[in-house]
């Protein structure tokens, strides 16, 4: 068995430790985010989604502790293991980034026809109208495509302008659903721009920062299993001692001339 480097060695070492960090990082995130789903009852969609994170992170972990471990020791089987395991998470995350670029070109057109179809909002279920409240309070906005007339005369609270939210607001009609508002003849502001757009571009903004993770984890994983398998062909690179050779010229040699020089001094 051959010696490892010890600096790709130390190298290696604290590079999978990162991988395990990681590892436990994606962990806490989908705990934080099953937590909040289930809190929101909103776990049939997402429940393969956290699967598949739960799978991936601990997976990864195990395969982290292996190579570790591997490195430490100098064995070759939690190499051979950590190479392997690698070599598939990197390609499942591959694949994962193939398809948020895909989703990148597909996904805003998606969203613009699945909410163009509720228009106008004032005949959308109530089910349809929560969420869209929701959006409409998080993104600062009010209505779809047009702005509140999209809600006709029943303009929701949640399209109310606050104090320091006037520079994005205008007043809004007279005679409809928000006109209690407006005591001692104040006009009520409500959000001028429109949700759709800023719908479209928050689910870009999500998608690119999910495709940039991918690219970081991917490098970080490609990194690992590349230094892994430099540590096992040193491992299996065969030592060349030398050849010992016997010869009987060495009996004699050069001690006794050596010392009968000493002794004639």
């Amino acid at each position: 068995m051959g010696k490892v480097n010890a600096c790709l060695k130390r190298g290696f070492i604290i590079w999978t430790c990162l991988v395990g960090l990681l590892s436990v990082l994606l962990l806490a995130v989908t705990l934080f985010g099953h937590g909040y789903f289930i809190a929101e009852e909103e776990m049939d969609d997402v429940h393969t989604e956290f699967k598949v994170m739960y799978s991936i992170g601990i997976v990864t972990l195990i395969l982290a502790i292996a190579g570790v471990y591997g490195a430490a020791k100098e064995k070759t089987w939690p190499l051979v293991v950590f190479v392997v395991g690698m070599g598939l998470t990197s390609l499942v995350l591959l694949v994962d980034f193939i398809g948020c670029l895909w989703l990148m070109s597909e996904v805003p057109e998606a969203v613009r026809k699945e909410h163009l179809a509720l228009i106008p909002l004032y005949e959308a279920n109530i089910s349809e109208k929560e969420d869209f409240y929701k959006i409409q309070i998080s993104l600062q906005c009010c209505g779809l495509e047009i702005g509140y007339e999209d809600w006709g005369d029943d303009i929701p609270n949640s399209c109310l302008c606050l104090e320091h939210h006037l520079t994005k607001c205008v007043v809004a009609p007279q005679n409809n659903s928000l006109s209690e508002y407006g005591v001692n003849n104040n006009t009520v502001m409500v959000f001028q721009e429109p949700c759709l757009p800023l719908l479209i571009l928050s689910v870009e903004l999500v998608l690119k920062v999910v495709v940039v993770l991918l690219v970081f984890l991917i490098v970080i994983w490609v990194v690992s299993t590349a230094m892994s398998s430099i540590i096992l062909c040193q491992l299996r690179r065969k030592v060349v001692l030398p050849t010992v050779t016997y010869s009987s010229e060495a009996k004699a040699g050069n001690y006794t001339t050596l010392m009968d020089t000493v002794e004639n001094e």
